[in-house]
């Protein structure tokens, strides 16, 4: 029997249908890509730019041993390490734009192996892990999130009514997940967000904990509400589409 389909109408279809999908698909990958560069009288910078060519900007809490207490404070809140967003005591506001959790692997402090990661609990159990606490090859949850924090209007990305904006990356594991995580997979599972977490803030704060090992700071989330519907928008639209 021949496997040529030349001739076969459902063959044919599929074949079109599966062009057709692949072509969408390339489609919304360049549109999805593009970046906008403002146009000037001279041109100065020109190219197929995308979202990808941007830096990730992470933000993270400085620690009491970190080189950047000196400069910003302990328990402080900084953007790449080189803009204070708040002294950790007194609360600034951030929108969590979206998340995304996985599993990692425990690693000891000082080793500097790179922890295994798994999208799923079910795939780390299929490899020999657990999330007992007690358990020899141990993972954790770990939330990566977009959230949208206030600048100095030299950082932002844009502005809204005066006050400058920029998305920074958060990764939350270990204390910090448990601390911060819960409260927004609550507002957006069953709570006030589940239409989207960009349609409401949260005030950030640090505290210190004390515990066996030391002491450290952890990431205190204050729920804020719902964003009104003009500043809701304005986040869907400029940051979101």
């Amino acid at each position: 029997m021949s496997n040529n389909k030349l001739g076969d109408p459902l063959a044919e279809e599929e074949v079109i249908n599966e062009e057709t999908q692949i072509a969408t698909a390339q489609a919304e990958e360049i549109n999805a890509s593009t970046l906008s560069v403002p146009k000037t009288a001279y041109n100065d910078f020109e190219g197929d730019f995308g979202e990808d060519d941007l830096p990730t900007q992470y933000m993270s809490i400085v620690s009491r041993t970190s080189d950047l207490a000196e400069t910003f404070g302990k328990g402080s809140i900084v953007l790449n390490k080189e803009v204070k967003l708040g002294d950790g005591k007194t609360p600034f506001p951030i929108t969590v734009l979206s998340g995304s959790r996985h599993w990692e692997e425990y690693v000891p402090f000082g080793e500097g192996a790179t922890p295994q990661t798994f999208a799923t609990m079910r795939e780390a159990a299929a490899a020999g892990f657990s999330s007992h606490y007690e358990a020899k090859n141990r993972v954790g949850p770990v939330l990566t999130a977009k959230v949208l924090v206030p600048v100095p209007s030299d950082f932002a990305q844009d502005s809204y009514e005066g006050q400058g904006y920029a998305v920074a990356t958060w990764i939350m594991q270990k204390t910090a997940y448990k601390a911060s995580a819960a409260h927004f997979t609550l507002a957006r599972t069953k709570g006030h967000l589940k239409d989207g977490l960009w349609n409401g803030g949260w005030d950030l704060s640090t505290l210190l904990k004390t515990g066996g090992n030391g002491s450290w700071y952890v990431p205190v989330v204050t729920k804020l509400g719902r964003h009104d519907e003009k500043f809701a928008k304005w986040i869907e639209e400029t940051f979101l589409v």
